[in-house]
């Protein structure tokens, strides 16, 4: 089973520079990102899935598209990575928050989108970007 690690990044600029630096050492360069976003960020959630990055979810978000906030070379067996910017953040919690999250079907995956839900609320509550690994 795959892990999607979330993470509230408010200082992206400082590390896009810093990964300036890192983009010709491949996976390393990833795992750079993760480290950089659990050291400026706070580690949000671990919603699991199967089929994809929050795929099991059934949400129209941008977190689910293959998507990195800063340039980095293709690495064959690297996680995922996708990201919302502050503002993107901020559209997602105001529109999930009006949503009906339940799902009948699965009391997992229920739980997981008001797992989702939070991080969304506490990211727009910090103006935060959010920055997620999928491996």
């Amino acid at each position: 089973m795959s892990h999607p690690d979330t993470y509230a990044v408010g200082l992206l600029g400082l590390g896009m520079t810093a990964l300036g630096f890192l983009l010709a050492f491949g996976v390393l360069a990833v795992l750079h990102l993760k480290h950089l976003c659990a050291t400026l960020g706070a580690h949000l959630a671990t919603i699991e899935g199967k089929r994809g990055i929050l795929s099991h979810l059934d949400l129209d978000t941008r977190l689910r598209e293959e998507r990195s906030p800063v340039l980095l070379p293709e690495v064959r067996d690297s996680p995922v990575i996708s990201y919302l910017t502050a503002a993107e953040v901020r559209n997602e919690f105001e529109r999930f928050r009006k949503m009906d999250l339940s799902f009948p079907a699965s009391a997992e995956v229920e739980e997981d989108r008001k797992a989702l839900l939070e991080c969304l609320k506490k990211a727009t509550n910090k103006r935060a970007g959010i920055v997620a690994f999928y491996h």
